[in-house]
């Protein structure tokens, strides 16, 4: 009996080994590998025939299926013949979804009991009504859900046609025949060839309807202004229409003209470009360019060099087929200032106060015939924009205070054309010097020491403005602007101190000696 039993055990653990395997195997969802489903691709498919609309845009018509695609797979149930539950809820809009792959939907249509494991197709969608429809999906094989796909689309109603059309004269004499081209018109989400095209011409004659863009022409009996009116009525009813105005007399042609630079110093060299001229009824048959210096061309583009300083006024005269005229001028200056030649020592500057020789009698004219005829040589010191004039072409100056200054020399020629050069040189407060003397020269404890400042500035009109004492023994420092000499004794004898001196000068640069004192 017992053998019996052990028997029967092995028997049991090896059909369940077999069963463990086998449901790995065949990916069996209930499994600890078990994969939720995963969405591919989940989203409305663009209409191609609705190359004028955004992509994410659907025209609407009632009972219409659209293709809404859907690509999924589960690996557990892809090669096998169980099946997945599909939930679809609506986060606007509203619809019916169906595929013959897709059984056992719910009583709201939004649930499948039964989908296949693997799918690769296109869904047919049926909307309610126009508008957004945005849309969810989740998948799932009985333990594991699928993340969310989500599609969105705009269903949208018939839009209008959009009428244009163009305007070209084919005659210039009574009678006034014009052709109306409307080959910009579009019907965006339908076939324009089906579109009735209705022409009023504004002379009281009747309208005349056509199918699709085709030119058309028409004869105005007499010179004048006539509004022309284009409607367009597409195959859904929809219309709109638009209007221009044409002109049956001659129109004068209209100038246009561009010159590049528009000022320079001699030799100056201009492009000049007329080509933007046009004629509306016809074309332009010639330019004419008058440069202002007794030059002229016949070209619509070229070049031209103005040897002379003068104001000029570069004309464009252009004709059209049947000889009329307009014009268009553009100004040029031509003016060569002077140069400034500026000369500074020294000119990198130095300890203030700092003597300066400011020179520009090396300034000159390079126009024929030139001659400088003013001088200006400004100081500006930059740290309170205080400026200082010399009308002079060469100056000797001090800069006082320590500061960046700004030399700037100007000079004006015989034509009143200024020239100018500048320069930055500082004038640096060097920082004073720190040192001292004390006696005796071996203190005891409780012995008074006399120290003495020897401090120095090496800028000649600053001076020491502060000493600061440090004895290191504890006690308070000592300061003031008198204190050049000082008095101190130490309680303790056996010992070193750090002294220290800290001066400061007008402009508040500091300097500091330190030396170590042993008191017996």
């Amino acid at each position: 009996m017992k053998s019996f039993v052990l028997l029967l055990s092995s028997i049991l653990a090896v059909l369940l080994g077999i069963l463990l395997i086998a449901c790995e195997k065949h990916k069996d969802p209930f499994s600890a590998n078990n994969v939720a489903p995963a969405i591919a691709d989940f989203r409305f498919k663009a209409d191609p025939n609705l190359p004028n609309i955004r992509s994410d845009s659907l025209k609407f018509k009632p009972a219409t299926n659209y293709a809404l695609h859907l690509e999924y797979d589960d690996r557990e149930f892809s090669a096998s013949t169980r099946t997945l539950q599909a939930r679809f809820s609506f986060e606007s809009g509203s619809g019916k979804i169906s595929h013959d792959k897709f059984l056992k939907p719910s009583d709201d249509g939004r649930t499948f009991g039964e989908a296949p494991g693997k799918f690769n197709d296109d869904l047919l969608f049926t909307p309610d009504a126009p508008g957004v429809v945005r849309l969810r999906l989740q998948l799932s094989d009985g333990v594991k859900e699928s993340q969310v796909g989500q599609a969105s689309v705009t269903f949208f109603e018939n839009l209008k046609p959009v009428p244009a059309f163009t305007i070209r004269l084919l005659t210039q004499t009574n009678p006034y025949r014009v052709e109306f081209n409307p080959e910009r018109s579009q019907d965006r989400d339908g076939d324009i060839a089906k579109a009735r095209f209705i022409w009023s011409f504004g002379d009281n004659s009747k309208p005349d309807t056509v199918l699709g863009r085709s030119l058309i022409t028409h004869e105005y009996g007499s010179a004048g202004q006539y509004r022309v009116r284009l409607r367009i009525v597409d195959d859904e009813s929809k219309a709109d229409s638009t209007e221009q105005l044409v002109t049956t007399a001659n129109q004068p042609p209209v100038a246009a003209l561009r010159v590049f630079p528009l000022n320079g110093k001699v030799p100056l060299e201009i492009e000049y470009n007329a080509a933007g001229s046009f004629d509306p009824d016809g074309n332009i048959s010639s330019y004419q360019i008058f440069f202002g210096d007794g030059g002229t061309a016949l070209n619509a583009i070229g070049k031209h060099t103005f040897q002379t300083d003068a104001n000029y006024q570069v004309l464009l005269i252009v004709k059209d087929n049947l000889g009329l005229a307009d014009t268009a001028n553009v100004g040029v200056r031509v003016s060569t200032p002077p140069i400034a030649n500026l000369k500074i020592t020294p000119d990198i500057g130095g300890p203030f106060p700092l003597t300066l020789v400011i020179n520009g009698k090396n300034s000159a004219d390079p126009h024929p015939n030139g001659k400088i005829v003013a001088y200006n040589i400004f100081v500006t010191n930059l740290s309170n924009n205080n400026r200082q004039t010399f009308p002079q072409d060469s100056i000797t100056t001090t800069l006082a205070t320590p500061a960046d200054y700004l030399v700037t020399l100007e000079v004006v020629n015989i034509r009143g054309l200024t020239g100018s050069a500048q320069q930055v040189v500082p004038a640096i407060n060097l920082p004073p010097v720190a040192n001292f003397t004390y006696a005796p020269l071996n203190p005891q404890a409780t012995t008074t020491i006399t120290f003495t400042s020897t401090s120095t500035d090496p800028n000649a009109t600053d001076r020491i403005t502060n000493y600061r004492w440090s004895w290191g023994d504890g006690s308070a420092e000592q300061s003031g602007s008198t204190l050049s000499t000082v008095q101190h004794s130490y309680t303790t004898g056996g010992r070193t101190y750090k002294i220290k001196l800290t001066v400061t000068d007008s402009f508040n640069a500091t300097s500091e000696k330190e030396i170590d004192l042993f008191v017996q």
